[in-house]
C-alpha cells in the first residue's frame, strides 16, 4: 500500500478502515499510521432509519442530514467512493466543494498528486511517494504551478493549462475527488455514487464507521462498523 501524508488522524483512519474492510470498490489507501483499532462488530440495516437517515430517501436529502451530524456527533468530513475521473472535464464547478483531490495516471504510481484544501485554500501537497511540496508542478517552467495557499478557485484553471502539457498529461488519467468539504453545497452528482462513508469517535476508545450505500440516487443499505481503539 502506497503511503499518503497530512490529513488529520481522525480523517486518516477512516480512509485506511473504509479503503480496507468491507469494502469492494477501489479507491485510493490512505494510511498515517493509525492508531490500532480492533472491529467489533458489524450491523446491517436495510429497512426504517438509523441516525436521521431513512432507507429509501433521496441523496439529496441524506447529504442534509450528514451536515447536521456535524454539530450532534463531531463529523468533520464525507467521503464519496467512486468519484473519479478520466480528465478535468465537467469539473470547474465541482472541484472547490471539496477537501482531497488526487490526480495520478493508471496503474497508480509514485508521482501521482495529493492536494488537500482547508477553508478554502490548499493547505498541503504531497507525492504518493510522501514527498511534501510547496508547488506542484515542481519545476513548472512556462506553467502555472499549484502552490500552497492557492484559493480552491484558482486550482481548476492552473490544472487545466498543466493537463494541457504533454509531460504531466498523464497525471490526469485518475482524478479523484473524494472527500466533501461539509461547509460547502450539495454536489448534484454525488446521486451518482454508490457509496459514501464517514468515521466519529464515540466515548471509551471507540469509534463508529458509517457507510451509506446507494441505489439510482436513493439510500438502499446503511453499514455500520462498531470499532475499539486502543
Amino acid at each position: 500500500m502506497k503511503k499518503y501524508y497530512a490529513i488529520p488522524l481522525l480523517f486518516a483512519l477512516t480512509i485506511f478502515l473504509g479503503g480496507c474492510l468491507n469494502g469492494t470498490i477501489d479507491e485510493p489507501t490512505i494510511i498515517i499510521e493509525p492508531p490500532l483499532v480492533q472491529l467489533v462488530s458489524t450491523d446491517t440495516i436495510g429497512s426504517g432509519s438509523y441516525m436521521g437517515f431513512t432507507i429509501g430517501e433521496k441523496a439529496e436529502e441524506i447529504y442534509v442530514h450528514v451536515t447536521a451530524l456535524q454539530a450532534s456527533e463531531g463529523v468533520t468530513y464525507l467521503n464519496v467512493v467512486g468519484n473519479v475521473f478520466d480528465g478535468l472535464g465537467g469539473l470547474e464547478e465541482r472541484m472547490p466543494l471539496y477537501q482531497l483531490i488526487f490526480l495520478d495516471q493508471k496503474p497508480g504510481s509514485d508521482g501521482g498528486v495529493q492536494l488537500a484544501l482547508t477553508d478554502g485554500r490548499v493547505s498541503s501537497i504531497f507525492l504518493n511517494s510522501g514527498k511534501e511540496l510547496t508547488q506542484w508542478p515542481e519545476k513548472p517552467r512556462l506553467l502555472p504551478a499549484v502552490q500552497v495557499g492557492d484559493a480552491a478557485e484558482a486550482l481548476y484553471p492552473k490544472l487545466e493549462q498543466i493537463s494541457a502539457d504533454k509531460s504531466y498529461r498523464n497525471k490526469f488519467e485518475y482524478v479523484s475527488l473524494l472527500t466533501k468539504d461539509l461547509s460547502k453545497p450539495y454536489d448534484p452528482h454525488m446521486a451518482d455514487a454508490p457509496q459514501w462513508y464517514f468515521a466519529y469517535l464515540l466515548e471509551d476508545h471507540k469509534m463508529d464507521e458509517v457507510k451509506l450505500n446507494f441505489e439510482e440516487g436513493r439510500l438502499k443499505e446503511i453499514l455500520v462498523n462498531h470499532y475499539q481503539r486502543y
